[in-house]
């Protein structure tokens, strides 16, 4: 594996995730070498943790094994360690077969967003794909917002993938280049070289509310400044009836299970119904078809308009007493 994190890349946490098909009859010794594996790893340089997930009918058919490291060449060393090797080995002889591998990336700087291009190089064309990437980073280099890239060769053993995570300091910088005609050009000089190609977005932990559509578009999110005013937006008003009109109901319980209780409510009801409507309703401006300033400032003015609304006709129609 060769990692190759450009300059002034700030280095991330690295997630490893490598998923196996075993059968029953050597999951036992699957599992110890898993615990062998695991106590090598403890005095690992770099190495943060790891989480275990055993099949369970009905639910997970594989065992899931998921490594962190402190950055990529931590994760580096590892993979090419010859106490792994060794385990590894021995892993492929007992199931026959090879796990799965994914890599992700956590973005120290909460709003940056780090994608994840892999790719399956038909034989013979490895040494094109090189040239081709070469390319296509210095082709990112020109665009502001990018932040860097670490590239990632097949993992013999592991993954035949060539995995590219390139960061960039925002969605709006990451959607400027997925969608600038020069990665478009590059991208169709990549098809006669790549079996398939995949790409997926990592960014802040509030993305699942963000998301609409299908395809490469669909990864793309809205500025968590966007999303807090847009989830406060949302809230607030949920909260406001809640409290005025559903609290009451429970006023024998205690306050925090009607905290408990509340917030469970909230959230439901933020995920499977109001930012939907919200998505539909700000979509122009979480993300707008071009950048603009006016739109953005604009935007959030009109989100504080209406929260001063809200709190206005709250405070005048408030059915609680007052103690």
């Amino acid at each position: 594996m060769k990692n190759s994190p450009e300059p002034g890349h700030l280095k991330s946490h690295v997630t490893l995730v490598i998923s196996h098909r075993v059968s029953e009859e050597v999951s036992r010794e699957f599992a110890r070498l898993q615990d062998e594996l695991a106590r090598k790893l403890k005095t690992f340089e770099g190495f943060l943790g790891l989480e275990t997930s055993s099949p369970e009918g009905g639910r997970q058919e594989e065992w899931v094994i998921v490594y962190r490291f402190q950055h990529a060449g931590a994760l580096e060393k590892w993979m090419e360690s010859p106490q792994r090797k060794k385990i590894v080995e021995k892993i492929r002889e007992l199931t026959g077969q090879e796990g799965s591998i994914q890599i992700l990336v956590e973005p120290q700087n909460k709003e940056s967003v780090t994608t994840v291009f892999a790719h399956r190089i038909k034989k013979g064309c490895e040494e094109d794909y090189r040239n081709w990437r070469a390319r296509i980073i210095e082709a990112q280099r020109a665009f502001d917002g990018f932040l860097g890239v670490e590239s990632f060769d097949p993992i013999e053993g592991v993954s035949d993938q060539w995995v590219d995570i390139g960061h960039f300091t925002n969605a709006e910088s990451r959607i400027a280049w997925m969608e600038s005609e020069e990665r478009k050009r590059l991208v169709r000089e990549l098809e006669p070289l790549a079996e398939d190609v995949s790409v997926k977005s990592v960014s802040s932990g509030l993305d699942a509310w963000f998301r609409s559509g299908s395809g490469e578009q669909s990864e793309e999110t809205p500025p968590v400044w966007k999303q807090a005013l847009s989830i406060l937006l949302a809230l607030y008003p949920i909260v406001m009836l809640l409290t005025f009109y559903f609290n009451p109901l429970f006023g024998s319980i205690s306050l925090p299970l009607m905290m408990l209780i509340g917030n469970a409510v909230s959230v439901s009801l933020l995920s499977w119904f109001v930012m939907k409507w919200v998505n539909r309703l700000l979509g122009f401006w979480l993300l707008p078809k071009r950048k603009s300033l006016a739109l953005d400032i604009g935007g959030a003015v009109g989100i504080f308009i209406l929260l001063a609304i809200m709190l206005f006709l709250f405070e005048r129609f408030d059915p609680l007493p007052m103690k």
